[in-house]
């Protein structure tokens, strides 16, 4: 009886190994012939609780300090809903990111004061295991799977989430990089689009200053920057000619006056160089804004010059997604 006994478990075990290996494989080949995310992180829960047996699974992207839930399966939506967003060292799949090492509860969650969400508590859950999701050694994700019962976890569980969550960091890492590739290609062939905006606006009948509006507007577009402005000045540095935009009627009427050129952009007349800042209100050469002035942050400022003469200046500002201007 005994030989029988482990014979009859070793063949469970053996079927077990080769399911669980089919389906790391079907998940590869999901992560290598597909650059589609969505589909990747799907496969990867269903896979998970195929293989596992467990209630629910969710499966949570890293950007900086905060995961995102990009997929799920088996959660109540008062749950999903709960579980949406965690920072990194809060609650089980935060510490999981923080600390990159799997994490086991194999019984009374509701009780274990890690696991911070009411909604996973109520939902009667009572084990948990998460597993980092790693690519290049840096976690990027973590997946990790409830069970309204106790449950024991076995090394080979834990190996075998720990293969998946390496194929999905890879999965994930690779998609970022496809999407950074496309998007300076997008971006790419927007300056292209613009270099030839600018150049066909010499050869038409139009003002200086409708060409210098129209230059800034395409270029305003381009860098997604919400206001800008071109300054032409004399040999003496006097603002002889400013165009704006992104300033509403009601805007300019409150302000009243031009820029005087001063602070900031009388340094780009005066250095000659670039200015990036993240926060022109904190630089020593920020002037204060007049009154009803919008407020402004990010700050791109360039010399109009040629042949190191500068003939004025030419300004960006406050980019629209809120990040900094970049190189």
């Amino acid at each position: 009886n005994d030989m029988l006994t482990r014979l009859r478990e070793a063949r469970q075990d053996a079927e077990q190994r080769e399911e669980r290996l089919t389906l790391l494989n079907a998940l590869s080949a999901a992560a290598s012939q597909s650059l589609d995310a969505d589909r990747v992180f799907d496969t990867a829960v269903q896979q998970a609780l195929t293989a596992t047996r467990m209630d629910s699974a969710a499966l949570f992207v890293r950007d900086d300090e905060v995961l995102t839930l990009v997929a799920h399966l088996g959660l109540a939506p008062e749950v999903e809903a709960a579980i949406r967003q965690h920072r990194v060292g809060e609650d089980l799949p935060g510490l999981v990111a923080a600390t990159g090492e799997v994490l086991t509860v194999e019984a009374a969650l509701s009780r274990d004061p890690r696991a911070q969400a009411e909604a996973i508590r109520q939902a009667g859950y009572e084990s948990f295991v998460g597993v980092p999701l790693r690519s290049q050694g840096r976690v990027i994700g973590v997946l990790g799977l409830g069970a309204c019962e106790a449950r024991t976890f076995a090394e080979a569980d834990l190996s075998f989430l720990q293969t998946l969550g390496d194929i999905v960091g890879t999965a994930v890492a690779n998609g970022r990089l496809y999407a950074e590739v496309r998007e300076r290609a997008r971006r790419l062939e927007e300056l292209h689009g613009a270099g030839r905006e600018l150049l066909s606006l010499l050869g038409q009948p139009l003002t200086e200053e409708e060409v210098l509006h129209r230059a800034l507007t395409s270029l305003c577009h381009l860098v997604q920057a919400k206001y800008g402005a071109v300054g032409i000045v004399d040999d003496e540095g006097r603002l002889l000619q400013f165009v704006h935009w992104g300033l509403t009627e009601e805007e300019i009427a409150r302000l009243g006056s031009l820029p005087r050129g001063i602070g900031l952009l009388g340094a780009l007349i005066e250095e000659g160089e670039v200015i990036r800042l993240d926060d022109l209100t904190q630089d020593p050469r920020h002037a204060a804004f007049p009154a009803h002035h919008p407020p402004m942050k990010t700050f791109l400022g360039v010399p109009v010059a040629s042949r190191e003469k500068v003939y004025g200046r030419l300004y960006l500002t406050e980019k629209e997604d809120g990040q900094p201007f970049t190189e």
